[in-house]
């Protein structure tokens, strides 16, 4: 799968994974050692999420059950916790400075594509 954005015309990432279980969504990134510029992680559904047991920085994308972004967070460092934002569906966790590099904006549509 891949995350696309529709407003720039650009792909975010092109290997994608979704966490959409419990056990799934609890353990997150928890086992990976670093997350690869063109890899990124779907939780949903999703309103917060946190670094806790993590060791590396994240940039996480919040989006609306239509696809819009509501919400960008950059360089979440380990062992913290993002704010909640009551209107997410799910959540995108890429790697750290992602958002800059793909030029990711407020309002931008994000399609996932298989």
């Amino acid at each position: 799968m891949k995350v696309i954005n529709a407003s720039k015309n650009n792909i975010i990432v092109n290997e994608v994974r979704v966490a959409n279980t419990f056990w799934q969504r609890l353990v997150g990134l928890l086992r990976h050692k670093e997350l690869k510029e063109n890899e990124g992680l779907i939780i949903k559904p999703c309103q917060i999420v946190h670094t806790f047991f993590m060791s590396f920085t994240i940039d996480l994308v919040f989006i609306d059950g239509h696809g819009q972004v509501l919400e960008l967070i950059e360089n979440l460092k380990p062992n913290r916790i993002s704010p909640f934002v009551v209107e997410s569906e799910q959540v995108i966790e890429l790697a750290s400075g992602v958002i800059q590099t793909k030029g990711i904006e407020l309002e931008d549509e994000i399609l996932i594509k298989n």
